[in-house]
């Protein structure tokens, strides 16, 4: 997974548009060929569907997009495994919307990243297992890409301007945008904890000392050193309560 990973990111993120103010900055065709190129490799193509996948594998799949022309308003929907419409979603259509971050790709079909309501997918997880699965003792492990301190130090007596100009300490984001991404992550792990218990969520998170950019692919093999230097200095701390966590299930 992290060598296909890094072979796609590297196509995927290396060649910017000259107009990045006016377009995306990258080209989602690029990311499309690169998806079917992993899919052909684990036995699947173009037309292959969630429902394809879920045959093969028994795992159900749940992926947020947002739906930007249903009926004239924006809708959180899900690419997923439980229902016959869900299944019959494509694998390359699911993973270009739920891939169409603004700014970054232009939306694909009329739909763009899930992340701009739940940049924090753990909640999704939740709702579909104990809609489908009420009988369940439920378990959630969430996986995050590496988290870094956000606040702002100052009085913040800002204007619009302001707001969307200032960076977060440490650099990285926009103030603003910065704000709305964390406290979307917060509020969907608080919810997701509060429904399941204490005991059955659980988070594993990379602390990281600085920002990095969404689409820095150059910086994957500093993240490697530093999640392999977290686990090994870890060892007898807070990584052996993960592995504890994961044995008890």
């Amino acid at each position: 997974i992290l060598q296909e990973y890094t072979t796609l990111s590297a196509r995927v993120f290396g060649d910017k548009s000259w107009f990045s103010l006016l377009n995306p900055k990258y080209d989602n065709n690029i990311l499309k060929e690169c998806i079917i190129k992993v899919l052909h490799k684990q036995g699947y193509d173009e037309q292959s569907t969630l429902g394809d996948l879920y045959e093969r594998t028994g795992k159900h799949l749940v992926i947020p997009y947002v739906d930007l022309e249903d009926k004239g308003s924006w809708k959180m929907k899900y690419g997923e495994t439980f229902t016959e419409e869900g299944r019959a979603m494509t694998l390359v259509d699911v993973l270009l919307f739920t891939t169409a971050a603004p700014s970054y790709f232009s939306s694909y079909k009329g739909n763009v990243d899930g992340a701009m309501g739940l940049n924090n997918p753990s909640l999704a997880g939740v709702m579909f297992a104990k809609e489908n699965f009420p009988q369940r003792d439920i378990k959630l492990l969430s996986l995050g890409t590496g988290s870094t301190t956000a606040c702002v130090e100052e009085k913040t007596d800002w204007g619009p301007m302001q707001w969307l100009a200032k960076k977060v300490k440490g650099g990285g984001l926009p103030v603003m945008l910065s704000l709305f991404m964390h406290m979307q992550e917060q509020t969907s792990a608080e919810a997701a904890r509060r429904i399941l218990g204490e005991r059955s969520f659980h988070v594993i998170d990379l602390p990281l000392q600085q920002n990095f950019a969404l689409d820095n692919y150059k910086a994957i093999p500093s993240l490697v050193v530093k999640t392999q230097d977290y686990i090994k200095n870890n060892a007898e701390g807070l990584w052996k309560k993960h592995v504890s966590w994961w044995q008890s299930i």
